[in-house]
């Protein structure tokens, strides 16, 4: 067995529909980065960083059969924290929305609701690496000042547009290829 401490908790949509099962004293699952703090299991020495399905606990003891090292050439430059969202449940949520079910080309026009989010922020990322141009919806004027800075080419807050259909067709008048919605 090894003694995990955790470093970052994941914080994903679906937990708030597991929580409202939640009773008083349970622990919300979820995954976590963790740091063997003690350990009885040669595979994990004392000091390895894992991913584990801890859920939100500062502590857990793990018998090494589900847990998942941090890849070995892990930058020091890059925060382990990536590994639960752009590298986690959100980002594999954008890669595989985007490229398996929307099947996004270079040329196409992909237009992400909730853009700001988690999973909308890496699809609008990957979606302009492919070579598409990329609309984005988010809720303020904070989020769409950050979705310009991640390289969409247009962004808009839909609480304060006066017309949406006008929004759209101006953002892009010959339409859209995918629509990633994120609600």
């Amino acid at each position: 067995e090894v003694l995990l401490e955790a470093l970052f908790l994941t914080v994903d949509p679906y937990m708030r529909l597991a929580a409202k099962r939640l009773k008083e004293g349970d622990t919300l699952m979820g995954q976590q980065v963790a740091r063997v703090v003690e350990s009885k299991n040669s595979a994990f020495p004392t000091g390895t960083v894992v991913l584990a399905s801890s859920g939100w606990t500062s502590h857990s003891i793990s018998d090494g059969k589900e847990l998942e090292k941090m890849p070995e050439a892990w930058p020091n430059t890059l925060p382990l924290s990536l590994m639960l969202g752009t590298l986690g449940m959100p980002g594999l949520t954008a890669y595989f929305g985007l490229l398996d079910i929307c099947s996004a080309k270079s040329g196409e026009t992909v237009l992400v609701n909730a853009a700001a989010g988690a999973v909308g922020s890496v699809v609008g990322q990957i979606a302009k690496i492919k070579g598409c141009k990329v609309v984005g919806a988010a809720g303020s004027d904070d989020k769409v000042a950050y979705l310009k800075k991640l390289g969409f080419d247009v962004v808009f807050n839909y609480k304060t547009i006066k017309s949406l259909e006008e929004t759209l067709k101006k953002a892009s008048p010959d339409g859209y290829d995918c629509y990633f919605d994120n609600v």
